[in-house]
């Protein structure tokens, strides 16, 4: 072996010092270098500076690369937003407006064939090449039927020359205009693919990642079937790190592995890929410099949106949008992670991975007490996880459009067995997803949310999960829908329902089994940077009776081998307040559980320049403080480094970019902070206003600072918890 491929297998030999095992997988690889019996071209050109690169398979029977410039249109001009385009069949949708951009097309390219397509313009657009029509086009996010989702320009452009890239766009997913910049597409010279064919007896394959890497297709077949498919920034020289992919339920089995865009310089890379009971970097994790200590993330890859949360025999689950190959957002799968006391998790492995339908979006889960889709096959009930197909996000469901599915378990969500008839909802629109499914008692039926498009929420009601009517349709929010009914003030006698979307942000309101009857404006939720796509967990017991929500928080953990992490478990509650019924958030209980050392100190007077936890030094606390503000014009703390200043003067409270308004209540206000690795997440006044940022402090700053300014304030209590790590 040569080249790229023998560098990686000797560093691994070097730097994780597996010499014997590598070479005992080597022996069980039978190594096939040749190429794939396909016929799949390749499409890749950077025409512009600083793309950021990405997989987007989505022309059927095609493989794809491209490069996509996120939330930059910043150089494409806007001309005559606002006129309405001819419908071209969707009367009831806008046109948003026109947009233009210069494109210089070299003259090296003449006798390529060259393509455009568009990452995330909203659903539906007319495409023009120095002023000819190219069609009417489609997204890959969000597709239309019928619609084709690239245009080959290859006789519309002129080479050498400055080209015309004009667009009309309708606005039917409600983001507003362009949020990627198009991309322009060329065939490269590539090998098609490579195989290598592996007996499998170990517990992972292990992949070696580098950052930036040019992505990668891979496919695992098993019996000549594709189970598994995913993208991945395959390491030619050093790696970064490590991934796994799980392989326990293939042990005993033959198969073997499809690398797509290979070079043919590269092609020995396949040779770094090798078998192993455990994965280079297992043995520091928890442990590495940005970990979460008592937030969940993942032992590799990315995660983002929290799905199927739900409580059974003793365990709380906790699943998840999972890329497990790469620390951007990539192919989803669902992960899954089990703990009995909501801060100590146990991976327990993908659940739910991508297949024909599509990769795996959110969903929800419940626990089917009645049996009711006859997933039953022993003396527990089933757990039923409802999740989105999203067609044509892999190259597996080239073509596809988003559909709905369903998934259950009869050993308590340890294995999972994927509904035969799926999807049990059908294509309605464009980027249909997201269920939330409750049980209704009164009605004796489940309800299902669905976001559709523009903000718009579905309900459906089913006596199965698999036969799904319509109810009504409300203009609400973006994705995510979550539905729940809570007491006010603790009355039992007196409940009102909650639905929210994304952000958090919710209606109070009354819901009969099919509408949502809104009774307030549009309420804020968080008031941080570090928070979205939550949900709350489903058949708490009676005797528990929280309602209990797990957010994403949105925070970049660099240089690390995984990104992102969960809010801390809050317990939700309304309460009746001087604006009207509000959401109050505030952590669950259990974090007392991992309290190390405590500090209170008690009506003592805060006057500039006094600090009186000095002495405290640390990286994970749980802190309440209470303070008469008095006449000082600042209060609050600083934690290692990072203020979190509540201004009296405007009653206003800032953390970094995130602020809050709010006044004094009888001259006192009561700041309440988790303090992570790299999060701070603030509750303000027993919960009613709730910012968790993001916050990555001076690895040297330890230390804590409470502080008045401008005047002196009084400490009513002060409780610092220092608090032990989860893992």
């Amino acid at each position: 072996m040569i080249g790229a491929g023998r560098f990686v297998v000797d560093n691994l030999k070097k730097h994780h010092k597996k010499k014997n095992l590598l070479m005992c997988s080597i022996v069980l690889a039978l190594l096939l270098a040749m190429s794939c019996e396909k016929n799949i071209p390749t499409y890749t050109i950077d025409l512009q500076k600083d793309w950021r690169f990405s997989p987007d398979p989505q022309k059927a029977g095609m493989t794809e690369q491209w490069y996509s410039l996120e939330y930059d249109d910043s150089d494409w001009a806007v001309i005559d937003a606002g006129k309405r385009w001819e419908d071209q069949g969707y009367p009831e949708l806008d046109d948003l407006g026109w947009y233009r951009k210069k494109v210089d097309i070299p003259k090296e390219l003449k006798g390529r064939d060259l393509w455009i397509k568009f990452a995330g313009v909203n659903d539906y657009f007319e495409l023009f090449i120095n002023g000819k029509s190219a069609g009417l086009f489609g997204t890959s996010y969000y597709s239309v039927a019928g619609k084709p989702t690239a245009a080959n320009i290859t006789d519309l452009l002129v080479y050498g020359e400055t080209n015309l890239v004009t667009v009309r766009i309708n606005d039917i997913a409600g983001s507003g205009g362009l949020w990627k910049s198009p991309v322009i597409i060329t065939t490269i010279d590539v090998e098609q693919c490579i195989t290598r064919k592996f007996s499998f007896e170990k517990k992972y394959l292990n992949f070696p990642v580098k950052n930036g890497a040019p992505l990668r297709t891979i496919k695992l077949l098993v019996n000549n079937e594709i189970e598994r498919e995913f993208y991945i920034e395959l390491a030619s020289d050093e790696p970064d790190y490590w991934v796994y992919l799980e392989i326990d339920e293939f042990k005993g089995k033959k198969g073997e592995i499809e690398i797509f865009e290979l070079p043919p310089e590269n092609k020995d890379l396949v040779d770094a890929i090798y078998q192993d009971n455990t994965f280079p970097g297992e043995n520091e994790l928890y442990q590495e410099k940005y970990r979460p200590q008592f937030h969940f993330s993942s032992k590799r890859g990315w995660l983002n949106d929290p799905n199927g949360l739900v409580y059974y025999a003793g365990e709380y689950h906790l699943f998840y949008q999972h890329n497990a190959f790469g620390t951007g957002e990539g192919s989803k799968s669902w992960g899954h992670a089990v703990s009995k006391d909501l801060l100590h998790w146990q991976e327990l492995g993908d659940a739910l991975y991508p297949d024909e339908w599509g990769t795996m979006f959110s969903g929800s889960a419940v626990v089917d007490w009645n049996n009711t889709t006859g997933f039953q096959t022993g003396d527990e009930p089933p757990l039923v996880t409802i999740y989105t197909n999203a067609g044509g996000e892999n190259q597996w469901s080239a073509g596809k459009p988003f559909t709905q599915g369903l998934a259950f378990s009869n050993d308590r969500g340890r294995t999972w067995t994927k509904y035969d008839g799926n999807p049990v909802q059908g294509h309605i629109n464009s980027g249909n997803r997201d269920p939330k499914v409750i049980w209704l008692e009164k009605t004796q039926e489940w309800v299902i949310v669905l976001y559709l498009i523009d903000g718009r929420m579905a309900f459906f009601t089913s006596p199965d999960l698999k036969q799904w009517e319509l109810g009504g349709i409300l203009d609400a929010f973006h994705e995510c829908p979550e539905l729940f009914q809570l007491p006010v003030d603790g009355n039992e006698n007196n409940k009102k329902w909650v639905l929210y979307g994304g952000t958090g942000d919710y209606f109070i309101g009354d819901f009969d089994g099919s509408n949502f009857s809104i009774e307030s404006d549009k309420i804020r939720y968080s008031y941080g940077d570090a928070f979205y796509a939550s949900q709350t967990f489903s058949d708490i017991p009676p005797k528990d009776g929280r309602r209990i929500q797990v957010g994403w928080a949105r925070i970049e953990m660099p240089g690390m081998p995984f990104n992102q992490m969960m809010n801390f478990p809050v317990e939700l509650t309304l309460h009746s307040t001087k604006q009207g019924i509000r959401m109050f958030a505030n952590p669950v209980r259990e974090i007392e559980k991992l309290y190390k050392k405590q500090h209170h100190i008690k009506n003592v007077k805060l006057v500039p320049g006094n600090n009186p936890i000095s002495q405290i030094n640390g990286d994970l606390f749980d802190i309440t403080g209470e303070f008469a503000v008095g006449n000082a014009d600042k209060v609050g703390f600083e934690i290692r480094g990072v203020p979190v200043v509540y201004d009296a003067r405007r009653g206003v409270l800032l953390v970094k970019n995130q602020s809050v308004q709010f006044r004094p209540t009888n001259g006192k206000i009561k700041l309440r902070l988790l303090v992570d690795r790299t999060s701070i997440e603030i509750f303000v006044n027993d919960g009613e206003y709730y910012m968790p940022v993001g916050s990555i402090p001076d690895d040297d700053n330890l230390s804590l600072r409470v502080f008045a300014q401008g005047g002196t304030a009084h400490i009513v209590n002060l409780d610092v918890n220092e608090l032990n790590s989860a893992w």
